[in-house]
């Protein structure tokens, strides 16, 4: 086991983050060019889905709220959201709106799919970072037909460079997300 995976091992062992108010606790925000941010994302998202073109990902921009931050007030740059959507990664973007009771939330969207949003990515050591992505399945606004019954989930990535890109070393589904947190992406 080399040194970078014994590292990850310990950092993702300790239980921080574990919850939603513990994204990136005591991890410090990791300065990456676009590109590099961009291509970290799409490794967290390549292996929580099977992408390809039967599926319809769209990017919330607003960043996941961090332990240092609870506030989900930032956005993730547009450059970033350009190159997911020019690598085929994502298909545009969406602020869902919340449904009826026991509905999915809707988008503007010509087909459903899952709403995704990412944090910031933060720094566990010199090539390995962290960052978390949340999904929820979504329907189109304008099909009334159609019910999707809620489904949300988050998972938190640890990502090793591997030549000019990043690979998945750890991935890790996280405990439910707080109602309240859920409360508060529709309100806004």
């Amino acid at each position: 086991m080399s040194a970078a995976m014994v590292l990850l091992a310990a950092c993702s062992s300790d239980g921080k983050g574990a919850h939603a108010s513990g994204r990136g606790a005591g991890l410090s925000p990791a300065s990456l060019p676009a590109s590099a941010r961009a291509t970290a994302y799409g490794a967290a998202l390549g292996q929580a889905f099977d992408i390809g073109p039967g599926l319809v990902l769209l990017l919330d921009p607003t960043l996941l709220p961090s332990a240092a931050n609870g506030n989900a007030t930032r956005e993730l740059s547009a450059d970033v959201a350009r190159r997911l959507r020019s690598a085929g990664v994502t298909q545009g973007t969406c602020e869902p709106q919340a449904g009826h009771a026991g509905a999915a939330p809707t988008c503007a969207a010509r087909a459903a799919g899952y709403v995704v949003r990412v944090s910031d990515i933060f720094r566990l050591a010199q090539d390995t970072v962290q960052l978390y992505v949340t999904a929820e399945r979504y329907r189109p606004a304008q099909d009334s037909t159609h019910f999707a019954s809620p489904l949300r989930f988050e998972q938190r990535y640890s990502l090793a460079r591997n030549g000019g890109g990043w690979v998945v070393v750890t991935q890790e589904r996280l405990v439910h997300v707080a109602a309240a947190e859920s409360a508060a992406r529709t309100q806004r």
